[in-house]
């Protein structure tokens, strides 16, 4: 604050305003600068210096309100730190075509920038590059660019497309905060990475697909969009925090069977009516669904283990849900507020504990919601607090499959069936990625080896699936030559042809290590097709050296990363 006073009074005492025409000038490491009227002129040869506002500005600073303009000429071989911060007035900015590096903080608070033309051989774009640059409406971004830094568009709320180019891998946190009339984004496949509140508040978005090779998805990283009505998520993510916060137009998302743990996943999101929670999912955290609004039902899932606390509060439209045998802990608050509850399916033989001063329940009618349990299970309910304020009744006998290797696999078919001798139940055992279904057991008895087990229900029986970690054998495919990929060895681009298989379509294109752990997943988006072209093209350069194995189906190839 001391700085932009100081500006103000030194301006007033040289007699100049904004807008009066002036000469200023002097050298900056290899470089010149020059003022005149309002445009800044830097020449020479070299890089531009790193500045460090506010301790070391760049020389130009005291004079950013006069630069409307500014011209950076043929020689100049990047663009400094902190180079233009806070030159509100600059509406136009000319860099030369062999600038290779922006700086971080480089265009803060340019407010009257348009447009600007980034080169071609510009490579890295510093943290900050364009913070609250709000005239800025687009952007491409070079080819050479391999990650949006931290807070490189923060608050452009005039910024409305962008182009990602395919070699970027990471989009790092807050990257487009802010960016409020953005409206269309495609992430490229090949990014790995989006950071915590990287399209917080993007609220025009109306969709968004996120690709196979994303394995991380930071907090908040779409939270606050609230004209996104769907979205598409990797299935190579594994846990999902406050992701879709206050996504108030969301009503279609499904979650792969990647995902292990949501946790204030879907807060706020008041035109979700229904969801699946795949088998993967072992917890349900804090706040998961809360003020969700619309929600009518849900089933969750038996691999869940905790209902954390407030995960379903203000969900007010939520009439049933069930609740599996797997979980063992319902926190504080978890159904606050669901006052259209009316029914319940709980699938534990016994209660698990809740205590009254908790509020699991509160505000919910309990007496008019009805609880179903297994039928032997009736009486224990009926003495356990909470559990006994419902209106309890029996349900039948329970199946109940449980996973003894749940981080390899889950199982579904657990239920209530009609105990007259007659009913049959299917019980199925789902690997997760490449791990392998063993066998059902059943008081330590191999009972079945088929993934699916069917059988005449005659009493209340828990059976258990076992898994084994899977080891993904790739074999490179040498009698298969049509399947061809290069360069290889590869350094960024590499190159597949699919010849005939699946028509010429190379549809899912997955890439292994040699201790046979899948590394990338890209869906290219190519249809079956017999034309000629029957090539598609990925990104690789994020992976580090060795040798790696391509699988198209069952069919596969082998290449070196350089």
């Amino acid at each position: 604050m001391k700085k932009v006073i100081f500006t103000v009074v030194t301006l007033a005492f040289l007699g100049l305003s904004s807008n009066s025409a002036f000469a200023q000038g002097g050298t900056t490491g290899p470089l010149t600068w020059n003022i005149t009227g309002n445009t800044l002129t830097i020449s020479g040869s070299g890089a531009m210096p790193d500045y460090d506002y506010p301790s070391n500005n760049p020389p130009w600073y005291e004079y950013r309100l006069s630069i409307h303009t500014g011209v950076m000429e043929t020689g100049v071989t990047c663009v400094g730190n902190d180079a233009f911060i806070h030159c509100n007035n600059l509406t136009s900015v000319t860099i030369p075509d062999n600038v290779t590096r922006i700086g971080s903080y480089a265009f803060v608070e340019c407010f009257q920038l348009t447009s600007i033309t980034i080169p071609s051989i510009v490579t890295s774009i510093g943290q900050g590059a364009f913070v609250a640059c709000k005239s800025l409406n687009s952007i491409t971004i070079p080819n050479g660019v391999t990650s949006i830094e931290w807070e490189t568009f923060y608050n452009c709320t005039n910024l409305t497309s962008i182009t990602i180019p395919n070699n970027v891998i990471t989009i790092e946190g807050q990257a487009f905060e802010e960016c409020e009339k953005l409206t269309s984004i495609t992430i490229p496949n090949g990014v790995t990475n989006i950071g915590k509140r990287a399209f917080y508040h993007c609220k025009s978005l109306p969709s968004i697909t996120i690709p196979n090779s994303v394995t991380t998805i930071g907090q908040l990283a779409f939270s606050g969009c609230e004209s996104l009505t769907s979205v598409t998520i990797s299935n190579n993510v594994d846990s999902l925090f406050s992701t879709f916060s206050n996504c108030i137009k969301l009503s279609s998302v499904t979650i792969p069977n990647s995902v292990k743990c949501l946790f204030g996943t879907f807060i706020g999101c008041s035109s979700l009516t229904s969801i699946t929670i795949p088998g993967s999912v072992t917890l349900i955290g804090l706040q998961t669904f809360s003020n969700c609004t619309s929600l009518t039902s849900i089933t969750i899932p038996n691999s869940v283990k905790v209902i954390g606390s407030s995960a379903f509060e203000g969900c007010e439209s939520l009439t049933s849900i069930t609740i599996p045998s797997s979980v063992t802990m319902i926190q504080n608050r978890a159904f606050y507020k669901c006052t259209s509850l009316n029914s319940i399916i709980n699938l534990n033989l016994s209660p698990i504990p809740i205590s009254s001063g908790l509020g699991v329940f509160g505000e919910v009618n309990q007496s008019a919601c009805t609880l179903t349990v297994p039928t032997s299970a009736v009486s224990a309910y009926k003495a356990a607090e909470v559990w006994k304020e419902f209106n309890i009744v029996g349900g039948g006998i329970l199946v109940n499959p449980i996973s003894v290797n749940s981080e390899y696999g889950y199982t579904t078919g657990n239920g209530l069936y009609e105990d007259n001798g007659k009913s049959t139940a299917t019980v199925t055992a789902v690997p997760l990625g490449y791990n392998k279904f063993v066998n059902w057991k059943k008081n330590g008895v191999v009972v079945s080896t088929n993934k699916e087990y069917s059988f005449t229900v005659t009493e209340d029986i828990e059976l258990f699936a076992i898994f084994e970690k899977g080891d993904v054998a790739i074999v490179e495919t040498d009698n298969y030559p049509s399947l061809r990929v290069y360069p290889n060895p590869v350094n960024e681009q590499l190159t597949i042809d699919c010849g005939d298989i699946n028509n010429g379509a190379c549809p899912i294109v997955e890439i292994f290590n040699i201790m046979g752990q899948r590394v990338m997943s890209v869906e290219t988006g190519r249809a079956p097709s017999l034309q000629s072209t029957s090539t598609t093209t990925i990104n690789v350069s994020h992976l580090t050296p060795g040798v790696y194995f391509l699988r198209i189906g069952e069919k596969s190839a082998k290449f070196v990363k350089e």
